[in-house]
């Protein structure tokens, strides 16, 4: 069968719309149970349905531009065409990012109206699209592209995941912060968590650090016994109390060597599993547990260290001697609460000793790293902040006022 027929086609010259309606008649009158074609017309109907998407996408994108339906007392487009069709706002919002894509994107625009790629594949794509990184996409839309033409959905969802987290972890925009909120619906308690892979990461380690093994006859799913780590995580923090020392990040250091006996200069630091932005990754090398890999020259593991703590408890103790707060101007939160910060680098040489550490609160630790162009001094005693412009932050808020 096909979709179309001459009377269809003459139709459809005069009345475009209409025309498709009518050519669908063929496809409404088979039977999905005992038609043997159904195998090849379905994915032939997929493939039609994508192209009308493709369309769509070009016609409201159009629409809203020549702001369609305002006339008629609307905010906007938007509004106009989801009190219209029903369709939700946030949906017809995805349409129009689609269609703008296309436009950045027109190789991948004519595959979509051609049927070449689904629906699907182009949303995949555009899932990619960072703000101030469109050239970027431009330039690697031919392997997203040969991904979707072969129907390698798979690869294509990794490919454009991985390139969003690369956009957004390059180290030039700030990192979204972390959020949680705790609400009470309808009799039971609701969580909802947004955090950065890092965060994620130590979520997620205390999780199945707590969670138990499910045991012989066990109905409990993994999320109920997830639940009960969580609640017995709270528990220990609270009997330990605030004062508490927080465990440090495990890094993974890696080396290459010739043989066993002959390892040479580090190479890379492998952190979480994932792409990481730089500055976080920077304060976690800062104050973390170092495991020392050694790879041969093909990638393969001689040997693994034991992980050594970056600062040893005696040490610990010392710089909170010198230090009992977090050393940021003004900031008084407890040495107990703080990271100790590398004044020169522990990657780039600097030495884990006393005189190089200096305590700073996560918020300001983070924050450090973060804001690459504000600059510092300790000299091992006093640590001294300086704005971007050059102004130092002082510990004493009336320090910039006339007497």
């Amino acid at each position: 069968m096909s979709f179309g027929v001459d009377r269809g086609t003459v139709d459809g010259l005069c009345d475009p719309v209409g025309g498709r309606l009518r050519a669908l008649g063929p496809v409404r009158e088979l039977d999905p149970v005992t038609d043997p074609g159904l195998k090849d017309e379905l994915l032939r109907f997929a493939r039609h349905r994508s192209r009308e998407d493709a369309v769509f996408a070009s016609w409201v994108l159009a629409a809203v531009r020549n702001q369609v339906g305002v006339e008629d007392g609307y905010v906007d487009t938007i509004g106009w065409l989801s009190w219209k069709t029903g369709i939700s706002r946030s949906d017809l919002r995805k349409v129009v990012r689609l269609a703008e894509l296309c436009e950045l994107l027109p190789d991948t625009g004519a595959a979509w109206r051609d049927g070449q790629v689904s629906t699907a594949a182009v949303e995949m794509i555009c899932s990619a699209r960072v703000r101030d990184f469109d050239e970027e996409l431009v330039a690697i839309e031919s392997e997203f592209l040969e991904r979707a033409k072969r129907g390698d959905h798979k690869t294509l969802a990794r490919l454009t995941q991985h390139f969003r987290l690369c956009t957004r972890a390059d180290g030039s925009k700030p990192e979204q912060p972390d959020g949680v909120t705790v609400a009470e619906v309808a009799g039971r308690g609701v969580l909802k968590g947004d955090l950065t892979t890092t965060g994620l990461q130590t979520v997620r380690e205390a999780l199945e650090t707590f969670t138990r093994a499910p045991v012989a006859n066990d109905e409990s799913t993994l999320a109920q016994r997830q639940g009960e780590a969580l609640l017995r995580i709270c528990e220990v923090a609270l009997a330990r109390g605030t004062d508490a020392q927080g465990a440090r990040p495990v890094v993974s250091y890696l080396t290459q060597a010739r043989s066993e006996s002959d390892v040479t200069e580090p190479m890379t630091m492998g952190l979480f599993s994932g792409i990481i932005d730089p500055r976080e990754r920077d304060r976690i090398l800062c104050d973390s547990v170092i495991v020392p890999v050694s790879t041969n020259h093909l990638g393969e593991i001689l040997n693994v260290g034991r992980a050594t703590p970056v600062w040893n408890r005696a040490q610990r103790r010392a710089v909170t001697a010198r230090s009992p707060h977090c050393q940021w101007p003004g900031c008084q939160t407890i040495a107990a609460w703080c990271d100790i910060h590398h004044h020169q680098s522990w990657e780039h040489g600097g030495h884990t000793s006393i005189d190089n550490g200096v305590h700073l609160c996560r918020r300001h630790h983070v924050f450090l790293h973060q804001h690459r162009d504000w600059k510092y001094t300790f000299d091992h005693q006093h640590f001294r902040v300086y704005r971007a412009d050059g102004t130092e932050v002082h510990p004493d808020a009336w320090h910039h006022l006339a007497a």
